[in-house]
């Protein structure tokens, strides 16, 4: 099942499919029949997979089939092509295990790709799909299921939208270009159908592709990592995948195809023809997630009567089911209960290298589909039924990615340096910015000399031909970030070349600044918000990611997150964290009001003072923590993560009699300075903020800096800091900057720092984010915050869910939290804790690579019976690590 996801057009915008003949013939199928469970779960009865079977047909060469030649492939016929099932000295399960550990790519080229344009194409595709294709927005696509009027399923297919009146398909099938076309005389509006000859498809999976050279396409993945599509033309491919797969030989591997249906079964996912067919629904392939919200409240599909009504009443008969057996199975082997009687058939097996066990897919009766219940085999092989996906699913749906068509189509093969060997010195740069040519040779040259400086550079010597060798900035196998990169350590270069030349810094800077402000900006989702001071982050060059309703910067293009981080602890930074939410209490009832709500004494809080605090709810969970200053005696300031703990405020003024108000505060901005520093820089301003003390606030009004209002001794990231809540943020930071900019140095100085940067440093301090390490099925005992509740309250309550809480208190809880550390492998967020033993005893919420300690780090919460009892650990089912003490780095502050 794929998630959806954002779509990267590089090429497909750059030539479109309807200026090119149509493709000849596509009516190529496979000729499979496979057994499965049926209705009245009749053992004998075959269900056909695909009706157009075209018999003695040779089969298809993929347009690659060049490159995987080359590569020592071992072809088989699979849907009419000859499809590389594996690759000279590679193993089966090392392409496996690979997949799962770093990135591999498959040449999904067998797939049909169907261009439609027409007025409201949406609107017209939505009546032959189960997905809400209205609501996509451009470059957006989504994973969706052909139906037919029995409720069967024809295909799954990807359709990605382009724009208002154009759609891009890729299917498994050749029925679902017969389908359309059957239909087309149907539709209101003329539809045109292109069918590209020659474009490929390459599939990229795995934890690591980011840290690949490969452009960028649809994101979706069929074996459970994160992952991308590709559509390119073949022109380009054969040239892209050598580069690809010979420049990132250590973590990019070529697979075939046993290979990926040994990760597809482990994923769950269902294979056309073989997991499903045109007589199985959505509903007993547990495809029913495909379905739209809308879809499913309207209907307005084909079968929709018959799957809505399955859906509804749970009516269906058979139901697809994992299993894992003690030997091998065969497709289309008998699945039995342990008494011998026949529920079903096996529809996809193997062994999984990653489970060490030999694994399945198959249909049977619904009282049978239950995970642990026994079931037997052809030749009396045991197993059992097992939730799918048998190996975890770590896509990246929670990220939304960002959408840089209009960059990827205006850059890609435009800024292309020529360093011709043989002595010629020579740079050619073809530009989409005429105005700034001179610039761009100028650039050109400088990069000659970066790249004859650097010895045995990975970016020195991509290709050779004819005595050529070519470096690319940006060429289709170079996304933005590692662009960014190359940047980055072109700047640092710069510098010491620079310092040589008769050209000032400040010519440098503007130059540098120049041509990256003239790279066309990514588009961001309107869905989210943009926090007050995007302007400034937009003229800082900031990469976003979503975070609490709003676009964040994750990092910025001049710097890299280990920068930002080293910096953090060796000078001074700032973070705009105005994604949280302030506001202000006040009245008489105040302090008890808020007393009554969180787990610190507020109603005994001096003037001036701040305290951190969490708020629960009645079962003792944690709905956020809360920074909580007084500003008098009736005056509280509030900020928080969610903006539900506005909401409840909100809700229990309103509820209450007492005599209090509240309201959300007009300072907008919240930025954090923190640094080692940070001191040194508050001095500067005759405030005496430098003799504020560690929780203590003051509000300042028009006195030194611009535009900001209350100042709070604090720092998330355990060094020194003071968090400014302000309503000029651009105001403040720029006289940050304009202390801390240091012309006699080439470095730019950046300061401030992004989101990545931020959650490093945290986890690095050991603190908690709302929802992510703490939420409201996690107690403070459990998240090692009692520190956090005040010694009158450890007494006697007086908080929502205290009983439950200080019952953890005086007995261990069940679950406590913890650092985990390993240097040797990355651990990442989810991953399963096991004992040396195997025994899985927790799971990591937090994790980040350390610049500071130089390791893999993370937090999670583990059994409280084995916290102490044991040293070692194993992330993943491979990582070895060991428990840490926390904060990895000591608190300065």
């Amino acid at each position: 099942m794929i998630a959806r996801a954002s779509t990267l057009f590089s090429w497909g915008i750059m030539n479109s499919p309807f200026t090119k003949n149509g493709r000849s013939s596509l009516s190529i199928a496979i000729k499979r029949v496979i057994s499965s469970a049926a209705a009245q779960l009749d053992e004998n009865v075959e269900q056909g997979t695909i009706k157009e079977i075209v018999d003695n047909v040779r089969p298809q060469e993929l347009l690659l089939h060049k490159v995987h030649v080359e590569k020592g492939a071992k072809f088989t016929n699979f849907k009419g092509y000859k499809m590389p099932i594996s690759y000279k000295n590679a193993e089966f399960a090392n392409e496996v295990l690979f997949t799962r550990r770093e990135t591999s790519v498959f040449d999904a080229s067998y797939r049909p790709q169907i261009y439609l344009r027409g007025k409201n194409i949406s609107k017209i595709m939505e009546t032959m799909v189960t997905s809400d294709l209205q609501e996509l927005k451009p470059d957006q696509a989504v994973a969706t299921l052909m139906t037919n009027p029995r409720g069967g399923i024809i295909d799954d297919l990807v359709v990605t939208k382009l724009n208002e009146n154009e759609l891009h398909i890729v299917a498994n099938t050749p029925k679902v270009l017969k389908e359309i076309q059957k239909k087309k005389a149907m539709f209101e509006t003329e539809v045109q159908i292109k069918i590209p000859n020659d474009m490929t498809l390459l599939t990229f999976q795995g934890p690591e592709f980011f840290w690949t050279e490969v452009a960028r396409l649809t994101r979706c993945s069929d074996t459970g990592e994160d992952g991308f599509m590709m559509s390119l033309p073949a022109a380009h491919a054969e040239e892209f995948l050598n580069y690809a797969v010979s420049n990132n030989s250590e973590n990019l591997l070529l697979i075939g195809l046993r290979a990926r249906e040994a990760l597809r079964i482990e994923a769950g996912h269902c294979l056309s023809g073989i997991d499903y067919n045109e007589k199985i629904t959505p509903v007993q392939a547990k495809l029913d997630g495909l379905i739209g919200n809308r879809r499913r409240i309207e209907g307005k599909f084909p079968g929709a009567d018959i799957i809505l009504k399955e859906l509804n009443d749970k009516s269906h008969p058979i139901l697809r089911i994992g299993f894992v057996a003690n030997d091998s199975c065969n497709v289309g082997a008998s699945i039995m209960d342990p008494k011998g009687n026949v529920i079903g058939k096996v529809t996809s097996a193997c062994f999984s290298p990653c489970l060490q066990q030999h694994i399945g897919i198959g249909y049977v009766a619904t009282e049978f589909a239950q995970s642990g219940k026994e079931l037997l085999f052809d030749k009396n092989i045991k197993g059992t039924a097992a939730e799918m996906p048998l190996v975890k699913h770590r896509t990246q749906k929670h990220q939304t990615l960002r959408k840089e068509t209009r960059w990827m189509t205006e850059i890609t093969f435009q800024i292309v340096i020529t360093l011709r060997r043989a002595g010629h010195q020579t740079c050619c740069l073809a530009t989409p910015f005429p105005s700034y040519s001179d610039l761009h040779r100028f650039l050109g040259t400088l990069i000659l000399h970066f790249l004859k400086s650097v010895e045995q550079s990975r970016y020195k010597n991509t290709r050779e031909n004819n005595n050529n060798s070519h470096f690319s900035l940006a060429s289709p196998s170079i996304g933005r970030k590692m662009l960014s990169r190359i940047w980055s350590e072109f700047w640092r270069w710069l510098s010491s070349y620079w310092r040589s030349s008769e050209l000032s810094y400040q010519a440098a800077l503007d130059f540098e600044r120049n041509f990256r402000h003239n790279l066309p900006r990514p588009v961001l989702d309107e869905a989210f918000r943009r926090l007050p001071s995007h302007t400034l982050h937009e003229r800082e060059l900031a990469i976003y990611t979503q975070f609490f309703g709003f676009h964040v910067p994750v990092n910025y293009e001049l710097q890299t997150v280990e920068e930002e981080v080293r910096q953090s602890r060796e000078s001074v930074t700032i973070y705009d964290a105005s994604y949280k939410t302030q506001f202000y209490v006040w009245g008489a009832d105040a302090p008890r009001f808020l007393d009554h709500m969180v787990t610190s004494d507020i109603a005994h809080m001096v003037e001036g003072k701040s305290v951190v605090t969490v708020m629960t709810n009645y079962f003792g969970g944690i709905i956020d923590d809360l920074l909580i200053s007084r500003l008098s005696s009736d005056k509280f300031h509030v900020a928080a993560n969610r903006t539900k703990v506005w909401r409840e405020v909100q809700k229990s003024v309103a509820e209450s009699r007492g005599r209090l108000d509240c309201a959300i505060s007009e300072e907008k901005c919240y930025v954090m300075l923190q640094g080692p520093e940070c001191e040194d820089f508050i001095k500067t301003y005759g405030t005496q903020l430098e003799e504020l003390r560690y929780l203590e606030c003051k509000v300042i009004e028009n006195d030194g800096m611009r535009g900001y209002n209350l100042v709070t001794r604090y720092s998330y990231v355990g060094e020194d800091g003071f968090v400014i809540s302000c309503g000029n943020v651009s105001g403040y930071v720029q006289d940050l900057k304009n202390f801390l900019y240091d012309e006699d140095s080439f470095h730019p100085g950046f300061q401030l720092i992004g989101l990545e940067a931020k959650e490093c440093l945290r986890i690095e301090a050991g603190g908690c984010l709302s929802t992510c390490d703490i939420n409201e099925n996690t107690t403070p005992v459990e998240a090692g915050l009692t520190r956090l509740i005040s010694g009158t309250k450890k007494r006697y309550g007086g908080f929502p869910g205290f009983v439950i809480v200080l019952n953890q208190y005086e007995h261990r809880p069940k679950k406590i939290r913890a650092g985990f550390s390993s240097d040797v492998g990355r651990i990442r967020k989810g991953d399963i804790v096991r004992s040396p033993d195997g025994e899985e005893i927790g799971i990591v919420t937090s994790a980040t690579y350390s610049p500071t300690l130089n390791k893999f780090i993370a937090l999670g919460y583990v059994k409280a019976t084995y916290h102490g009892r044991t040293h070692d650990l194993i992330f993943n089912d491979n990582i070895p690590g060991k428990f840490a003490s926390l904060p990895f780095v000591y608190h300065r502050y």
